[in-house]
């Protein structure tokens, strides 16, 4: 158990994105400036030009934040940018998040 958690906080991570802002800024900012460097895993062609960049985040067994950057000609909001989360490339983990 958490120190300080009674047995109803116990397995309730509070995430407040708002005192996590400037990490995740830092995060999406290195995320950005990199891609050019690197070769994209996401929707789309790697080498095509960004039309579309996700970000998504996670806190319950395991603690992060995705970005995928969407390179389709006609890229629109459908969720295929959840099939390429478990890349390392496009994941930030936060275990703090899951009160570990």
């Amino acid at each position: 158990m958490v120190k300080g958690a009674t047995l109803a906080t116990a397995c309730l991570t509070i995430v407040d994105l708002r005192e996590e802002q400037q990490r995740i800024r830092t995060y999406i900012e290195q995320r950005v400036a990199a891609c050019a460097n690197q070769e994209n895993f996401g929707p789309g062609e790697p080498t095509d030009p960004i039309g579309q960049i996700t970000l998504g985040f996670y806190a319950e067994q395991t603690g992060y934040i995705a970005i995928v950057f969407d390179t389709r000609r006609d890229t629109e909001v459908d969720g295929s940018w959840t099939t390429f989360i478990e890349d390392e490339l496009n994941v930030f983990y936060v275990t703090e998040w899951c009160g570990r």
